[in-house]
């Protein structure tokens, strides 16, 4: 399985790179998704090598939510 991920290349309205301050606030120790809903954080989905198959259908699934809207 693979994801398109030149989408995630640079910063836009809806995608932010870490400055390191997810790590020092313990939100996320490494690579993840953090979903925001009304401005607040929303689910935390960190990135993990175990069961790395489930977790990039997981972001396919978050991700083409975001860009096609649910049921669509």
């Amino acid at each position: 399985m693979s994801i398109d991920m030149n989408g995630f290349l640079e910063e836009k309205d809806n995608l932010r790179f870490d400055d390191g301050s997810f790590r020092r606030l313990g939100i996320l120790q490494g690579s993840g998704i953090i979903l925001m809903k009304d401005e607040n954080i929303d689910r935390i989905v960190p990135l993990e090598r175990t069961d790395m198959t489930e977790q990039l259908a997981l972001f396919d699934s978050i991700m083409d939510t975001m860009y096609h809207g649910p049921g669509r």
